[in-house]
């Protein structure tokens, strides 16, 4: 065996004109690198430099072809790029560049894939279907993004900017997130805060496990549209993060309604609501089903902290203020009850002289046609009525026998008749004269049942000239008696 080692250097062009001895070693001082004979070829073979820059692209690929690689490090990239035909199988693989192009797969089909295999399946895939983007795991694709900008779900060519197809109707009831089409979740949690999905009728369900809140869809019932809870918390509906209204688990519907309220009514079926706190002053509208099965419409205000009071009602066609029940006598379409301290109603007109401010019509077609009943007492009775026949006007005060007691004869009328100050005076409000009148303090001292005088001295006293009808009766049939006794004598 030769032990003598040959060394020689020259440049590019020498050294590749000079044939050496099989195993001398020439210095290429062009390219900085070596040359090793081998006794017959001319230049030798040039050994590959460190950072590979006197191995050309075509070199580093045949090289490469067909071998297994345990760690390549590609630290620049030419130009052409590295092409690789074949498979390259890499334990590790890092790719580096400083012009932003890291890797280049180029296929002469119209898809380029890359396959990732494990022990349990060798056909998942993702990558480019000409220019649309999918993922296709077990060799199934589930994923696109089209050219246009479409991701599809569950389909192939999505028509929207999110399209997700539901090809089995799931599994689990129809509010459970188990058959979801479309989850999105937060970190900790197994179940969607927002799920899609469809089982026989589309749903959008929001948070939970059975998702606490539905928008369906409802194919099988008529394609009717559906928002409801599935638990027994109420649906609220709200504005600038404040409650404007809510449905009760019990389907009652409260408009303004307030949560930490514990007065507000919620028996009934649609409320109409101010503020609705615990606060006095407020008002509220109740549309209700009212104590038996009819309909019927509430108006309740607050008149002091922590109270409803109910004002007034209208149920089954009938009208009631101030009260909620109809008595014997007040039976009737309109009930205005008033609480001691105010009129019950008042009637106004607004000044036109040629109308009236109430009409009262019986419309029986004859007889006596009761137009007004008064009554009196808790337990009302009847004491008067206002009733007409034909054309005439009656104006009645009860006199029935029954009512009666200690009935005899009046006494002589014409000390009290003579007493009577008949005045004629000038009416302060429009100065209009009258010419026979009485004043009501001058007549209270004679015939006080003919005389109103309220409580209040402020309040006017007034006159019921039929009172004195009776007195004027005696008097007449005394003085009839008198001319009589005169007339026979």
């Amino acid at each position: 065996m030769a032990t003598q080692l040959q060394i020689r250097r020259g440049t590019s062009s020498q050294v590749a004109a000079f044939t050496g001895a099989e195993g001398e070693i020439v210095v290429n001082t062009t390219n900085d690198s070596v040359h090793v004979n081998d006794g017959s070829t001319a230049g030798g073979f040039e050994l590959a430099r460190a950072d590979l820059n006197n191995v050309s692209d075509t070199s580093l690929n045949a090289a490469l072809t067909g071998n297994t690689v345990s760690a390549l490090t590609v630290t620049s990239l030419t130009s052409s790029g590295i092409n690789v035909t074949g498979t390259v199988t890499a334990d590790a693989l890092t790719v580096q560049t400083t012009n932003g192009l890291n890797a280049l797969l180029e296929s002469t089909t119209s898809y380029q894939y890359l396959q990732f295999k494990n022990s349990a399946e060798t056909n998942n895939f993702i990558g480019f279907v000409s220019d649309d983007f999918v993922v296709s795991p077990a060799n199934n694709q589930k994923l696109i993004v089209t050219a246009e900008g479409n991701v599809g779900i569950g389909t192939s060519s999505p028509d929207s900017v999110l399209e997700a197809n539901i090809t089995t109707s799931g599994s689990g009831a129809n509010n459970n997130t188990a058959g979801s089409s479309i989850g999105i979740g937060s970190s900790g949690t197994t179940q969607p805060i927002l799920g899609m999905r469809w089982t026989g009728a589309s749903h959008v369900g929001i948070s939970g496990s059975a998702f606490s809140t539905q928008i369906v869809n409802d194919t099988v019932n008529s394609n009717a549209f559906e928002m409801y809870t599935t638990g027994a918390s109420p649906l609220v509906l709200g504005t600038g993060a404040a409650e404007r209204m809510r449905i009760s688990a019990n389907g009652y519907v409260n408009p303004k309604a307030n949560v930490a309220n514990t007065n507000a009514p919620d028996t009934q079926g649609l409320h109409f609501g101010w503020n609705y706190s615990n606060g006095a002053g407020e008002s509220l509208i109740v549309f209700n089903k009212g104590a038996g099965t009819t309909g019927g419409l509430t108006f309740v205000d607050n008149s002091s902290s922590g109270t409803h009071d109910e004002i007034m009602r209208l149920e089954g066609g009938n009208l009631l203020v101030g009260t909620t029940t109809t008595g014997s006598y007040t039976d009737g379409k309109l009930s205005v009850f008033g609480d001691g301290s105010v009129p019950a109603a008042t009637f106004k007109n607004a000044g036109n002289t040629g109308q009236f401010c109430a009409n009262f019509w019986n419309a029986a077609g004859s007889g006596t046609r009761t137009l007004i009943n008064f009554t009196t007492n808790a337990s009302p009775s009847v004491v008067g009525s206002i009733s007409t026949n034909g054309s005439t006007t009656a104006y009645n005060t009860s006199s029935d026998y029954r009512l009666k007691e200690n009935i005899a004869d009046a006494d002589d009328a014409g000390s009290k008749v003579d007493a009577i100050q008949v005045r004629k005076f000038d009416w302060i409000a429009d100065g209009a004269h009258q010419d026979y009148g009485m004043v009501a303090q001058e007549l209270q001292t004679v015939a006080p049942e003919a005389v109103s005088a309220p409580e209040d001295p402020e309040e006017m006293m007034g006159v019921d000239y039929s009172k004195l009808v009776p007195m004027l009766v005696k008097e007449i049939q005394s003085l009839r008696a008198r001319v009589q006794q005169l007339e026979n004598n």
